[in-house]
């Protein structure tokens, strides 16, 4: 075949930049855990029933999908929707310690499925119940990272829909020792107050105390993506689909800096997670052009450049990128490492993702021989031991 050539990533790195890597405690960003079928009937109150999310065929498909508040959930999110079904590591925090170590990885730092995917699901039950839902993933999180804690980094997931059940259940995280929240940058798709608003200032004031890290992955608490329609696109368009995906977080960096959010809130550090790097400096630039040019240091003198506010406290991931050398040039303390494990859009080899290299493999492919050793630590290591606290 004409592409069999491109079976593999094009080689840039080689025994220097392999030494480097294989010297470092490399903090993976972004990965994500597959929810078991018993993860809520084994932790809410039976006095909800079948109410609980759980795991059922569909009578339509003969297939399992889950059911939540007595509804049926997402039309094909099963327990191998997103993950294949030999990547154990997504359901069994041993197999994944294994897994991180056979490509390199000290630690991951983990994100829900269908939590956080598919809120309207829980958001649309009673109060008690959906706050029971989100208590019993953080608990049932904090389970599957208490076998290697220091490697396996757990985020408080939140019941957003209720101000006062968020502040209390990130107090509850907080005491449990998560190190960053999960936070929506488009609640207003979802019937909730825009990000900017005051109404969120009590919840992200005490993150700030709690110098945790928040989050904005991509597709987290708003209207979900829509899976049948998906499924529907020819390949070509759901390829097509997943790279707009990736880019779906350039509203909220936006957001984060032209509403005022960095300002209200310069202790906090904000991550665009899944989303890639390579938008960027292109979008920090036009914010800076559009400021200057539209004469708003005038209009808001307190206000800094917006690059200076991105520099100062927003941080974004990369996992398959061959020129992050050349943006890590522009931000060299605002770039981390992600593998986006298990999901099948990750550093996930398999006899079906020719293409496909391990973490460790991809970044000895793409990092150039001769890149500087201290910027290599930080995008690998020490950016992301400082935004999420890690040892």
């Amino acid at each position: 075949m004409k592409f069999e050539k491109f079976a593999a990533s094009p080689k840039k790195g080689g025994k220097r930049i392999a030494d480097i890597v294989s010297r470092l405690k490399i903090h993976d960003v972004d990965t994500h855990i597959t929810e078991p079928a018993d993860l809520w009937t084994s932790r809410m109150p039976k006095k909800w029933g079948d109410l609980i999310p759980h795991m059922a065929v569909d009578p339509d498909t003969g297939q399992e999908r889950w059911y939540m508040n007595g509804k049926p959930g997402p039309k094909g999110f099963g327990l191998t929707d997103i993950a294949p079904e030999d990547v154990l590591g997504g359901k069994d925090p041993h197999a994944r310690l294994n897994w991180m170590d056979r490509h390199g990885i000290y630690s991951q730092v983990l994100f829900p499925n269908l939590v956080a995917f598919f809120p309207m699901a829980m958001m649309e039950g009673e109060l008690e119940w959906s706050i029971d839902c989100v208590r019993a993933y953080n608990e049932f999180q904090a389970d599957f990272c208490s076998v290697a804690p220091d490697r396996l980094i757990s985020t408080a997931n939140l019941p957003f829909w209720d101000i006062d059940a968020s502040i209390a259940e990130l107090k509850r995280c907080y005491d449990a020792g998560v190190k960053s929240v999960n936070f929506g940058s488009e609640f207003e798709k979802i019937g909730l107050p825009r990000m900017r608003d005051k109404h969120w200032a009590p919840l992200l004031n005490l993150a700030q105390e709690m110098d945790l890290a928040v989050n904005f992955h991509i597709g987290f608490n708003n209207e979900g993506p829509d899976l049948e329609k998906v499924r529907a696109m020819t390949s070509l368009d759901q390829a097509g689909w997943a790279a707009m995906f990736f880019c779906s977080n350039i509203d909220c960096v936006s957001e984060l800096i032209m509403g005022r959010m960095c300002h209200d809130y310069p202790k906090l550090r904000f991550v665009t997670v899944e989303s890639g790097v390579g938008w960027l400096p292109f979008l920090v630039d036009a914010l800076d052009w559009q400021f200057l040019n539209m004469n708003l240091y005038r209009e808001y003198p307190d206000m800094m450049l917006p690059s200076d506010y991105f520099r100062r406290q927003i941080y974004g991931t990369f996992w398959f990128e061959t020129d992050v050398a050349y943006y890590a040039e522009k931000f060299p303390d605002n770039l981390m490492f992600e593998s986006d494990y298990p999901h099948m859009t990750s550093l996930t080899p398999g006899d079906n993702y020719p293409y496909v290299e391990g973490p460790r493999d991809t970044l000895i492919a793409n990092l150039p021989e001769d890149m500087d050793e201290q910027l290599i630590v930080k995008l690998l290591q020490d950016n992301a031991a400082k935004v999420f606290n890690l040892k």
